[in-house]
């Protein structure tokens, strides 16, 4: 239950700070409002413009999906989510100085369209802002009488203070050594692989005439799934639903198919079928994806192939937010077409082999020690990908 838009502003603080999934579209949750937003940012505008004298927000439990998600569903009562949410906004807000420069970097990398050559730019002309900031409280803070009780003083030093923090933090990610360093470091990184494919041979004009041929690699970029299976299983939240799948499971007419687990391929696989193991069931995406002008030549010398996994033992609902779609490895379409996908996604199905037979044991939070198993469910993808996979051709 949130008091104010304030309070409810301080708690969505809280959880982009500590890098919790949303599931969206956000819905308002006040009481006869059916605002859906897809978005945090256009979601509080609504709040401030529409609700900002309303009390009690979200406090009618028919439109109550924000408390849902923040815990409601999984008998969390409202007294003690009140408690862990006014206990921690000093915690989170004012000593988060070391996560904020991290989702800085992740937000700048991933979630926009900018160059990643510009990233280190924006972070230093951010530094500068800061530096110009903090120097005009200072000069403003000289100004005041030296006899000027506390009250007045006080909130020039806190501030400066605040700031020099701010600053401090920014300048530990402000060159693109140090940001590559940071986000290695960061809990939540899988280190990516390189896959050696084969070699060819590139011609070029040196000086437009003399011809020089360079010998090049042909590689492809691996992210382990089974690594980035025990960062996913790191998150309570994700956890509990993925491990405590068949007791959320709301029981479906047997006439309807509404997923694969309804099919009978579900039920006669052998490691998704026996209930007495927890298997996670991976849906893999591939599309290809033009890095270049369409407009202009050379497209498709560019084009990449990218590969995504989602665990389809979540709810749907959270398989359509981005932060669980995972990506696990990139390569050029032409390397594709002339090694194949087995040579390409080799160290996948050296992973999955571990999934489908020993399992991997994991460390879950609030579970201690659980053996996962897992394989490949679903395989999605366009036409042009399963002509190449599965030789299928249209003769319309």
């Amino acid at each position: 239950m949130f008091e104010t838009p304030s309070v409810l502003r301080t708690h969505i603080s809280k959880h982009k700070i500590d890098g919790y999934p949303f599931k969206y579209p956000l819905k308002c949750g006040q009481a006869d409002c059916e605002g859906k937003y897809a978005t945090l940012d256009s979601f509080i505008v609504h709040v401030n413009s529409k609700h900002k004298n309303d009390f009690g927000f979200a406090s009618n439990t028919n439109h109550s999906s924000f408390n849902e998600f923040c815990g409601t569903d999984r008998g969390i009562n409202n007294a003690t989510k009140s408690q862990v949410t006014e206990a921690r906004p000093n915690e989170t807000l004012l000593n988060s100085y070391n996560k904020a420069p991290d989702n800085l970097l992740l937000n700048l990398y991933s979630n926009s369209s900018i160059p990643h050559s510009s990233v280190e730019e924006i972070v230093k002309h951010f530094e500068d802002f800061l530096v110009i900031l903090n120097s005009r409280i200072v000069q403003i803070g000289d100004k005041v009488p030296p006899d000027s009780p506390d009250t007045v003083n006080l909130p020039f030093s806190q501030a400066s203070a605040e700031i020099q923090k701010a600053l401090s933090a920014v300048k530990s990610v402000n060159t693109k050594y140090k940001a590559k360093k940071r986000l290695s470091s960061h809990p939540l990184f899988v280190e990516p692989q390189i896959v050696h494919l084969g070699t060819r041979i590139d011609a070029f004009l040196i000086n437009g005439s003399e011809v020089n041929n360079s010998l090049r690699n042909e590689e492809s970029i691996y992210i382990s799934i089974i690594e980035t299976i025990k960062v996913i299983l790191s998150d309570p939240e994700i956890a509990y639903l993925i491990l405590d799948e068949l007791k959320l499971e709301i029981e479906s007419d047997s006439n309807i198919y509404s997923d694969y687990k309804d099919g009978s391929a579900f039920k006669t696989h052998l490691l998704f079928s026996d209930r007495t193991k927890t298997s996670l069931r991976i849906q893999i995406f591939y599309d290809g994806m033009g890095t270049t002008n369409p407009l202009e030549g050379h497209g498709p010398a560019h084009s990449v192939g990218v590969f995504y996994f989602t665990i389809q033992n979540l709810p749907h609902s959270y398989n359509t937010c981005f932060p669980n779609v995972h990506l696990f490895s990139v390569c050029y379409t032409a390397d594709i077409k002339k090694y194949g996908f087995e040579r390409v996604l080799s160290k996948l199905m050296d992973e999955i082999n571990i999934l489908e037979t020993t399992g991997i044991s994991v460390d879950v939070p609030e579970r201690g020690i659980v053996n996962i198993f897992g394989s490949i469910s679903q395989f999605s993808g366009d036409y042009c990908v399963f002509s190449v996979t599965f030789h299928l051709f249209c003769l319309i």
